[in-house]
């Protein structure tokens, strides 16, 4: 009687788990889903447009800069510099959050994959090393140094200078 008693209980804890196990999946999946659908969303209206854009020329040797590109380092405008993970600690968000890819295809095209998401672009480099990207929500400008073949990015707001390094 014990035995069946236990085999029972057994039993019915093991459903138990079985439906909470399925009811987590269902919820992690449906929330997985939203996100998709939230990231797919934001893509089409950052990059609304992007087909209007025209890719200008350049003056420079786009070639130097053709390949994906990864934030390396940050140095702030007190001059401190710190990794990507160090920054995100210091501003207390999941360094995953604030991986970024920037992609310089050879046609002139440009992608920045920040967050997973993705926005569209084009590019060209001029006589300087200056290389200009222009987004449907705005452009920017880097320099790049062919000693250290790195890029570097100053934003004006911040004063924070990021150090990108080929993948």
């Amino acid at each position: 009687m014990k035995k069946k008693l236990f085999a029972s209980m057994m039993a019915c804890a093991l459903c138990a788990v079985t439906l909470t196990a399925g009811c987590a999946n269902k919820e992690e999946k449906q929330a997985q889903e939203a996100a998709a659908a939230t990231a797919e969303a934001i893509e089409e209206t950052v990059n609304a447009g992007v087909e209007d854009l025209e890719v200008p020329e350049s003056t420079g040797d786009m070639s130097a800069i053709v390949g994906d590109w990864t934030v390396n380092y940050m140095v702030d405008d007190e001059n401190n510099d710190m990794t990507l993970d160090e920054y995100a600690e210091s501003i207390g968000v999941d360094p995953a959050t604030l991986e970024t890819t920037y992609v310089f295809s050879d046609d002139g095209s440009f992608s920045l994959i920040l967050a997973g998401i993705e926005t569209k672009g084009v590019w060209s480099v001029d006589e300087d090393d200056v290389v200009s990207i222009t987004m449907p929500t705005g452009s920017m400008g880097m320099l790049y140094v062919s000693d250290t073949d790195v890029l570097y990015l100053y934003d004006d707001n911040s004063g924070m200078t990021t150090y990108l390094a080929r993948e």
